[in-house]
């Protein structure tokens, strides 16, 4: 008896877009000169299905654009001032949303598109920078200050998912397990929501002092801030541990709590950059440095933190394995794609703010994270032979320090084989 067929289709068609790019420069004065320029970006990008009524189009935009604005002071003093922004974002309709996401244990293709389409996300970030140069006599000068603003936004709906252990399953309307993003106190359908935002600051002097005719030495000194991000919903929420006289004990008796500051920003991040070159006789070289930098922590490594329970939208489960119903509907028109709320998903937030009978997976942050930052050295040396031959020997050296990690604390030693 078939049960069920695969058959080949032809592919969609190719991704299309557009691209737009401009550029204005103005020589408002002698001393004064603006220059800007703008790209956009617009991209419809194919997403094949082997059920092809499920196939949709991925429409995404990209735009850049910034300004420069050049003041003379004097012959030896210049300043430069620059704006610039970049935004990305899609907004991805998917195709019939009335029905749920299913999927098949037993590698059968599944039906419908994922449970959290519709969706939509758009980042901005902001930076604007201010550089002086000037030359005095052996120096060559230069400082400049530096503001970065990050946005994140993104929104999902929640539609139904389906988990079938075989086909047959699926043929008698006999699903294992359900599946939704609710509010857990309602059990009502709760869309995920977070705006994320960041900024970030940092100033340098540098020195270009050429101490001799044969000897240069580069002196400068950044500094860097780096805040800690926020959730202009206040939904991020941090693991606090709990009480007990050992590590495992403190995380068994941890809660998960609203944190809008989730580490402490750490302001004193001063990298210092020493190099130089030297001449000391005819036809030999020496060249040197040491610097440091420091970097910011990357946002999937915490934008976690606005998806975690007790505030955040959170995914809950039904069935045998979890002791409760399942409602298996197809949606319509209406509210929520004409999905009914599962009563069974009304499960409550226990003392530990975790989901009742439920594991949760969350993220969490250390409260004293510190700033990454890395050390670099450099030494080498050049010699003529002759006019014909020069040999070269070079030493490079780094070291990293408080990198950024995750890992699972859930986890512990064994000898289990």
């Amino acid at each position: 008896t078939e049960i069920y067929t695969l058959s080949l289709h032809d592919a969609l068609p190719i991704c299309k877009g557009d691209h737009y790019l401009g550029r204005f420069d103005y020589n408002i004065s002698a001393k004064d000169r603006v220059y800007t320029s703008f790209m956009q970006t617009y991209v419809s990008g194919p997403q094949p299905y082997a059920r092809t009524a499920f196939e949709y189009l991925y429409p995404e935009g990209d735009s850049f654009g910034g300004i420069t604005e050049d003041h003379t002071f004097s012959s030896n003093m210049l300043n430069e001032a620059k704006f610039g922004f970049s935004r990305t974002g899609a907004f991805v309709p998917g195709v019939q949303p009335e029905i749920p996401a299913i999927s098949l244990a037993d590698g059968v293709q599944g039906f419908g598109i994922s449970g959290s389409i519709p969706f939509g996300f758009f980042q901005m970030n902001y930076e604007w920078k201010d550089i002086l140069t000037r030359y005095q006599g052996k120096h060559n000068l230069k400082m400049g200050v530096e503001f970065r603003r990050g946005h994140d936004d993104y929104q999902t709906v929640s539609r139904p998912s389906y988990l079938f252990q075989n086909i047959l399953d699926f043929a008698t309307d006999q699903p294992e397990r359900e599946g939704m993003r609710v509010d857990v106190n309602t059990g009502m359908p709760k869309n995920l929501v977070y705006e994320e935002r960041t900024f970030e600051t940092a100033a340098f002097i540098q020195d270009d002092y050429k101490v001799k005719p044969n000897l240069t030495l580069n002196l400068g000194l950044r500094w860097e801030d780096y805040t800690h991000p926020t959730e202009k919903l206040n939904q991020f929420a941090n693991f606090v541990p709990g009480n007990g006289s050992g590590y495992n004990e403190q995380v068994t008796n941890g809660s998960m709590q609203l944190s809008p500051a989730p580490w402490k920003s750490k302001n004193l991040n001063f990298a210092p950059r020493l190099g130089y070159s030297w001449n000391p006789r005819p036809r030999l070289v020496l060249r040197g440095g040491f610097g440091i930098t420091y970097d910011r922590v990357p946002n999937g490594d915490w934008e976690g933190l606005a998806t975690n329970p007790p505030k955040s939208a959170v995914t809950a489960y039904a069935g045998a394995l979890y002791d409760t119903s399942i409602l298996y509907q197809l949606g319509g028109t209406g509210t929520n794609y004409g999905f009914a709320p599962n009563p069974a998903f009304a499960q409550g937030l226990d003392s530990h703010n975790g989901i009742k009978g439920a594991r949760v997976g969350v993220t969490a942050a250390m409260p004293d994270l510190s700033t990454p930052y890395v050390e670099n050295w450099f030494q080498g040396v050049q010699f003529e032979l002759n006019r014909d031959w020069m040999v070269e020997a070079d030493y490079l050296g780094n070291v990293a320090h408080h990198l950024i990690w995750i890992r699972n604390i859930n986890r512990f030693d064994s000898n289990w084989t």
